[in-house]
């Protein structure tokens, strides 16, 4: 099951996700894979307002479940999480859905974190919290040609 996102849904993510329900079916779609419930609203909403279709779950199993109903053009995950980390389901991930983007974020980017990010086929390790501006841009800089033209703008890399 995956809820709306509403101002006062509480906890802002339930334990089985949410979803932005107002997006167009032609804007790119992330998926938000952190045991943080303040993290998955302040980033899915900060998407979401830009127009992205936005689901959110709590651990490396509810995501993966997630993106077998749907695939996602963008996964951000979170690396300590309970059961699986993040870093090896961005590496299922990529196996499964080679399409798929896929950004690490942690509250303490190592080079090893980095390292093990890299193999695993992220695009890039990031630091918590994020520049949720920047953030905006770098994710909306890899999104695969042909999906939310409106939402990279310029910031669309060749």
């Amino acid at each position: 099951m995956v809820a709306t996102l509403t101002p006062n849904t509480r906890p802002w993510c339930t334990p089985s996700g949410w979803e932005a329900h107002k997006a167009s079916p032609t804007m790119p779609s992330l998926l938000i894979v952190d045991d943080e419930p303040l993290t998955c609203w302040a980033i899915g909403k900060s998407l979401q307002m830009a127009g992205w279709r936005v689901r959110c779950a709590h651990s490396a199993e509810a995501g993966w479940e997630l993106l077998s109903e749907a695939a996602a053009d963008i996964l951000v995950a979170d690396v300590r999480l309970p059961g699986e980390d993040g870093i090896a389901l961005v590496a299922r991930v990529r196996e499964r859905w080679p399409v798929t983007r896929c950004f690490v974020i942690t509250a303490v980017l190592t080079g090893v974190v980095r390292a093990r990010a890299e193999q695993a086929g992220a695009v890039a390790a990031l630091e918590k919290p994020l520049d949720l501006e920047a953030f905006k841009r770098t994710v909306a800089a890899v999104v695969p040609k042909g999906k939310g033209e409106e939402a990279a703008g310029e910031e669309r890399l060749p």
